[in-house]
């Protein structure tokens, strides 16, 4: 099992992380889904997005297409959106809100 600087697990762990019945990853779950995207993937190299999967990498992604979202220690709501394995991550002041922007009811712009 893999760790960060900060010793919170990340998501390369033996039996993979489940998301609730919607489909959507919540809570400390939430947090190490992401902490594994951003950190553990093999991004394209050169390319605008840091958080795109090069061509030809997908298998990679032990995640691939998946959602979630958790509060985080500041007390703000942060909601990632890796459908298309380009992960988009927002922060919210509530959890309804955070939410609502997984669920595609409106655009951060």
């Amino acid at each position: 099992m893999k760790t960060t600087s900060s010793s919170i697990d990340i998501a390369t762990i033996e039996e993979p992380l489940k998301p609730d019945k919607d489909g959507i990853f919540r809570g400390d779950n939430a947090r190490k889904i992401l902490r594994y995207l951003l950190e553990e993937i093999d991004y394209r190299d050169g390319y605008s997005s840091r958080y795109m999967i090069g061509a030809g990498c997908p298998e990679q992604n032990k995640y691939p297409d998946t959602k979630g979202y958790y509060k985080d220690i500041s007390g703000v709501w942060v909601a990632f959106d890796n459908r298309g394995n380009e992960c988009f991550v927002e922060e919210f002041k509530s959890e309804e809100i955070a939410l609502s922007w997984i669920n595609n009811e409106f655009d951060v712009v």
